[in-house]
């Protein structure tokens, strides 16, 4: 039975990865005339946003392919980032006719005044640039070069971009000259340095990308379903591991519990890590036996997993490490015949809250779907627990398949609309 149900769990994967193969975030393009349509645009987990864009009508039924020279601005809605039309040199334009290219960058901070850009290409380095009205268009440089002295060779850092943002906020009293040799070359930093020169200056913010303000996601979900579990006890003997319960049947639970799931700020919030706390029904009987198991456990874990960001119906899947704390280790295992099996179990049972501790490992795969904040999934578990007894040649496993109904809320941000 257990072998087949690890086996659908792995099937289960595969399929739920495909349900939404689309990838298509809520927003609107702005084209060279000044015209603002609505739809949706696809999102590229690589570089090639910079270079084109596939624009999807918001009844769905047109789609459309557009370059930079044609629209001047695009947004992804409720991933908060605004990409623009510049025009910048070539860095090699030895073997291209043309030396300037119009290429998407995307808007890192805006102010009434002055933006930061943040521009990468699918073959070359992130490239930032700045832009005001004195200054045009000119790009942060942080160069590392070879210098020869006195016939000697060493290797020193060139930070180009410490000069142009000394100019740009040069009446900012708060940029001064030691935070900016301080100052990283690095987006967070950039940006953090433009957005705090630029309300020193009085300017208002009119867009800060989620691109280096993101912290990350906090999912805090409520679940309870149903669960089938059985329980068997393993005695060794000379002759080797042996099943001393006859013909154990399983027990049906109904568990529920709160789990708080965090997804770190990169590779788009999918990974994520989570603390969980339930209580669940575990255990068996044999009527051969005359043995009956009623554990209530509550469970601490840890978990891992993938949430897939595209889609309506967003899957997820991974494993967690459990401890499972017996609460009612006097009365959870009754034998009214004195087998082998129950003289192991009932021998002094007041010690059992040495013992009483599980270890377990789960598998889980389920569906979510958001709506606001919101979102309710469905998810199906695997668990498989190792109990030890007070006889040192006995342990119990156990092992439980849950089906269960969540809600979850994330109180830092809205739901993605994507398809």
């Amino acid at each position: 039975m257990y072998s087949k149900t690890l086996t659908l769990l792995l099937l289960l994967f595969i399929p739920l990865s495909i349900i939404c193969q689309s990838k298509y975030e809520k927003g609107y393009i702005i084209k060279k005339q000044g015209e603002k349509i609505k739809g949706y645009i696809k999102y590229s987990l690589n570089k090639s946003l910079c270079q084109q864009i596939t624009f999807l009508s918001s009844d769905q039924t047109k789609k459309t392919v557009y370059y930079p020279s044609e629209i001047k601005e695009f947004k992804f809605e409720n991933l908060n980032r605004i990409f623009k039309q510049i025009t910048l040199p070539r860095l090699d334009s030895t073997t291209i006719t043309d030396t300037i290219q119009n290429v998407f960058a995307e808007v890192l901070v805006e102010t009434p005044k002055r933006t930061l850009f943040f521009y990468k290409p699918i073959d070359s380095n992130r490239r930032l640039f700045i832009q005001t009205p004195e200054i045009k268009l000119k790009e942060l440089i942080r160069e590392v070069k070879n210098k020869e002295v006195n016939g000697s060779n060493f290797v020193y850092v060139n930070k180009k971009y410490i000069g142009l943002l000394k100019i740009c906020f040069k009446d900012c009293k708060d940029a001064t000259q030691n935070k900016l040799d301080n100052l990283g070359f690095t987006i967070g930093a950039i940006a953090n340095f433009f957005t705090k020169s630029s309300r020193c200056l009085g300017e208002k913010i009119l867009h800060e990308s989620a691109a280096w303000k993101d912290k990350g996601n906090l999912q805090i979900v409520f679940g309870a379903g149903i669960s089938y579990v059985s329980t068997e006890m393993v005695t060794y003997r000379r002759s080797g591991w042996w099943k001393s319960m006859e013909d154990p049947q399983p027990l049906v639970g109904t568990p529920f519990g709160l789990s708080l799931y965090y997804y770190p700020p990169f590779i788009r919030n999918t990974f994520f890590l989570g603390i969980s706390s339930s209580y669940s029904l575990k255990g068996a009987y044999s009527e051969i036996s005359e043995t009956r198991f009623e554990q209530h456990y509550l469970n601490l874990g840890l978990s891992l997993g993938y949430h897939y960001p595209f889609g309506k119906i967003k899957p997820y899947w991974g494993t967690e490490l459990t401890r499972g704390i017996l609460m009612n280790q006097n009365d959870a295992f009754i034998s009214t015949h004195p087998t082998d099996f129950g003289t192991a179990i009932l021998v002094a049972p007041k010690n059992y809250k040495r013992y009483a501790g599980e270890v377990g490992l789960g598998l889980f795969v389920g569906v979510d779907i958001p709506f606001s904040a919101c979102g309710i999934r469905a998810e199906l578990k695997y668990h498989y627990g190792l109990l030890p007894t007070l006889a040192n040649f006995a342990i119990l496993q156990q092992h439980a398949l849950q089906l269960q109904v969540q809600f979850r809320i994330s109180p830092l941000r809205k739901n993605r609309n994507s398809f």
